[in-house]
């Protein structure tokens, strides 16, 4: 009988799963048992200490009792729609009540004189005394299960409860343990030094001894994690390292005196730096891969039409490839005043039929030519044999594997990718090893700080007699609502209904506009059209106006619901603005009392350096997904964090290349 692996048996096979359980659990992304044991506790409860009921005090948060139950009381509140379960607690020490909101199911599950244990959060009641609300309750005689280091999984809404969740990754460890595939059994390295087995690493992280166990299995799967990523990025960057066979025209071409005679203002000292570092590229014998990093209008579209200009002007083409319809459309614009005409193209997924069809014959027939789209471009249908140049923007939005398809549309490619997310210089060497970095470290001259300010919802009347002042004075204002595929629907909603308000009874007198994702192409176009030139003076938008939407007149940009966004995410929308020479002003409106989003949000008032709060956000939310592609596997990141843990990034990546090293010999 052939033994399967984790990634090979659905879930459903594991003891208490079954086909209605595994649906559930498809919900979260776990479909095979390898999905269920990679999916982490988010974090733990410490449940081996039990207080004494005369020893609690508010301040004591969440904590752990044992008593007695000695009364059980429930109260139906037909009028409020609420059912209260009150019951009372003895131990030797004292008495504590506890309350139950909209759980009378337990009423009939308790007993009266039985002992219990309780985990919850204490509460000042309104008579003075203490109370514990809504807490995990377990009967004694199950204590030694709970009188542990317990993990907390994130569950959603799927009706799965810790218990039954701890119970299934259990059955999933005893089961199928021995099949996990130990990657680093036959590494080789003093980096790795004395690291658990995978299949103790496992259960030590789901199941913690204590802490120093707990630790030790963090280390080791952070550590396969990075070694797994930096095995991957030293293997490409291997591959990549081909000897040039074309050469370029550097200064001399009739497209590069097109460019530059066009330029209506002088490169900053950071952008002539990189323009060198990339015509060191083209003067040496290997092939370039680069990514140009710089803050949010820094000039980096500019340095790669510059670069794209000595590739149209060799006779070689030039993609250009973007996250969206609008970004293309504005990049294209641009390109247009810049290159000399015909020698642009536009191809997105809006663009019509006989149109497409006329780009495709131009870039087949191998004519020098720049096409700026997005995804489109990648398309097996879309030739591109002369391509020279491959750039991609916002590169964190494309995969791995969608810059190596460009890429591969003709032999020899150089590549340009940039990005606006600003990483510190240690992290982005190590995160994007395959890659030469040039970093854009300043701004264009004449460019204002953008004041940042925090307000609560209650200030609203006046953010609108503000944004009514900054309107009358010839500004423009963005108001960015978050989008989530989770609640999207909802957040649509609460979109269109701020802007039927804002346009109806707020600024009645007021052009105000709405863009979102769900809109066509050509609405979208229509509306960012209308704002760009200034007829619409309010523009109710969703994150669709993150990346490269360049409006100078925008004077201020009003943030609803900012605890929903990353600091960088933050910072991308503040660079929307402050592109004139008027004072601009970024408000966030949230009343958030989340300690990790106030002190998120802090940050963001008080830095207006991109890489600064690069490094909060990284510690604060995670890393998120730095390859630029889901994977499936450990090198997701699921446990790391390059931030907190550079370090063992460090010992892993140097793993890498000694065990590379080693079996290349």
């Amino acid at each position: 009988m052939k033994v399967t692996s984790p990634q090979e048996t659905a879930v459903q096979f594991v003891k208490g799963v079954g086909p209605k359980l595994a649906q559930k659990l498809s919900r979260l992304g776990i479909e095979t048992v390898w999905d269920l044991v990679f999916y982490f506790p988010y974090r733990y409860e410490d449940r081996r200490r039990f207080w004494k009921i005369s020893e609690l005090s508010p301040s004591d948060g969440v904590c752990q009792i044992r008593g007695q139950l000695i009364h059980l009381d429930l109260r139906r509140s037909w009028r409020r729609g609420i059912r209260l379960l009150r019951a009372l607690f003895k131990d030797d020490t004292g008495t504590l009540l506890v309350l139950w909101f909209n759980q009378d199911y337990l009423a009939d599950k308790l007993q009266v004189g039985e002992e219990y244990i309780l985990y919850g959060r204490l509460v000042r009641a309104p008579y003075g005394g203490l109370e514990m609300v809504n807490p995990e309750i377990t009967p004694q005689e199950r204590a030694e299960e709970l009188t542990a280091i317990v993990p907390v999984y994130s569950l959603g809404s799927i009706g799965l409860s810790q218990r039954q969740f701890r119970k299934i990754v259990k059955n999933a460890l005893e089961a199928y343990g021995d099949r996990f595939e130990d990657v680093l059994k036959e590494v080789t390295c003093r980096e790795k030094g004395a690291l658990p087995s995978i299949q103790e690493a496992l259960k030590e992280l789901h199941f913690p001894s204590d802490e120093a166990s707990l630790a030790k299995a963090r280390e080791r799967l952070v550590f396969e994690e990075f070694f797994r990523f930096s095995l991957e990025l030293e293997r490409r960057k291997r591959y990549l390292r081909k000897d040039r066979t074309r050469r370029y025209s550097l200064y001399s071409n009739e497209v590069v005196k097109c460019f530059v005679s066009r330029l209506s203002f002088e490169l900053t000292s950071a952008q002539k730096r990189a323009i060198e570092e990339l015509l060191s590229d083209f003067r040496s014998n290997k092939i370039m891969h680069r990514l140009l990093q710089g803050d949010v209008g820094s000039g980096k579209t500019v340095v790669a039409f510059y670069v794209a200009s000595i590739v149209l002007g060799s006779g070689y083409q030039v993609a250009f490839m973007v996250p969206t319809e609008i970004l293309a459309q504005q990049h294209y614009a641009k390109a247009v005043d810049l290159f000399p005409a015909g020698r642009v193209e536009l191809l997105t997924a809006s663009t019509k039929r006989k149109e497409r069809e006329r780009i495709i014959h131009r870039l087949a027939e191998g004519e020098a030519i720049m096409v700026i789209g997005t995804h489109s471009l990648i398309q097996e249908d879309v030739p591109i044999p002369r391509l020279g140049l491959a750039i991609i923007d916002e590169q964190h939005r494309f995969g791995v594997n969608q810059r190596m398809e460009l890429a591969r549309k003709a032999p020899d490619v150089d590549v340009l990718v940039m990005t606006a997310t600003p990483i510190p210089r240690s992290l982005a060497m190590t995160l994007y090893g395959d890659l030469d970095l040039t970093v854009i470290d300043e701004l264009p001259p004449g460019r204002k700080p953008v004041k940042t300010l925090w307000i609560t919802s209650d200030k609203r009347e006046r953010l609108y007699r503000f944004m009514r002042e900054q309107v009358e004075a010839g500004g423009q204002v963005y108001v960015i609502y978050p989008l989530i595929e989770e609640s999207e629907d909802v957040d649509l909603l609460a979109a269109e209904q701020m802007y039927t308000y804002l346009k109806s009874e707020v600024f009645p007198d007021i052009e105000v506009g709405l863009v979102h994702g769900r809109m066509s192409a050509t609405e979208k176009k229509q509306v960012m059209d209308d704002f760009y030139s200034g007829k619409i003076k309010i523009l109710v938008a969703t994150v669709v106006v993150e990346v490269g939407i360049d409006v100078p007149n925008a004077t201020v940009m009003v943030i609803e619901h900012a605890e929903r966004f990353g600091l960088s995410q933050l910072h991308q929308l503040r660079g929307r603005i402050g592109r004139g020479d008027k004072e601009a002003y970024c408000i966030v409106v949230s009343d958030s009392e989340n300690e990790k989003t106030r002190r998120r949000l802090g940050a963001f008032v008080k830095y207006p350096d991109g890489f600064e709060l690069s490094e909060i956000d990284l510690i604060l939310r995670g890393p998120g997904e730095f390859s630029g592609q889901r994977q499936h596997g450990p090198s997701e990141f699921r446990v790391g964090n390059p931030i907190v843990d550079f370090p063992i990034l460090q010992r892993a990546r140097r793993c890498a290349q000694s065990w590379i090293r080693q079996t290349e010999k």
